[in-house]
């Protein structure tokens, strides 16, 4: 099967992989198209751990996964990644700097990632003012202000922005109160400056969730997001339209 590999939310500071099930409608119609589903974990900040420990985790997690392949049932080179938030940050700077974060796996090169889903990340975290405040993460970075700002660089998904990233999908609310909307469109724009395949879909009340986007007072409804998420999803995994799978 192709799959789906999702990275959870949670500020770096929270989270585990069983909330893949906080998005049941996504993981559902991933697997009516035969999509199989798997959910990673990576390591939080807390004392002795920070950036990039995480985006190495990450990256050691595709690996494993890769290596697995024929076990688990798995087409190599058949890879959507997709996550929220802080897991959504970490599977975009992933896919996009392949070689850059190595972990455990040092001799395993990462699977060929076919596109990411990205649901309202932070992408530039110097200009993302809720983790700018470096003051708030001295208890986990021993670093100083200026070499804090260069990891900040090295690490945030926009830096590594090319012609040849994979596809990518935005899904944000442009009411989002904790990674402002303002992220998506500096993505979109640095993506167009290097003529990556960049594509956002907004939402006029989306917020910091995935029900927000189906609001009622949205016209894009749950049914149309999950849509939009099939379309991407089919196209560069190169699968069939759904209805003639069944």
């Amino acid at each position: 099967f192709p799959v789906a590999i999702y990275a959870h939310g949670g500020a770096f500071v929270r989270g585990n992989r069983d909330d893949v099930f906080c998005f049941t409608p996504i993981m559902e119609r991933f697997l009516e198209l035969g999509i199989a589903v798997c959910s990673i974990d990576y390591r939080l900040f807390e004392d002795g751990s920070y950036f990039p420990d995480n985006l190495e985790d990450v990256r050691d997690a595709l690996c494993f996964l890769n290596q697995e392949a024929d076990d688990l049932q798995i087409m190599r080179g058949r890879i959507v990644l997709w996550g929220d938030s802080a897991g959504a940050a970490l599977m975009l700077t992933t896919a996009l700097a392949p070689t850059e974060f190595v972990g455990e796996q040092k001799m395993e090169r990462l699977p060929l990632i076919s596109g990411v889903i990205a649901l309202y990340p932070p992408t530039n975290f110097l200009l993302f003012k809720f983790i700018q405040t470096w003051i708030a993460h001295i208890k986990f970075y021993g670093g100083g202000r200026e070499e804090w700002r260069e990891l900040m660089t090295r690490v945030s998904p926009v830096t590594h922005l090319r012609a040849d990233s994979p596809p990518i999908m935005l899904l944000h609310g442009k009411k989002d109160p904790i990674v402002p909307f303002t992220q998506a469109l500096h993505f979109v724009e640095k993506g167009a400056d290097v003529g990556a395949d960049v594509r956002l879909f907004s939402f006029p009340n989306g917020t910091h969730s995935l029900a927000s986007f189906a609001q009622t007072e949205n016209p894009l409804k749950i049914e149309r997001l999950l849509e939009r998420i099939e379309a991407f999803s089919c196209q560069v995994l190169a699968l069939p339209p759904r209805e003639t799978l069944h």
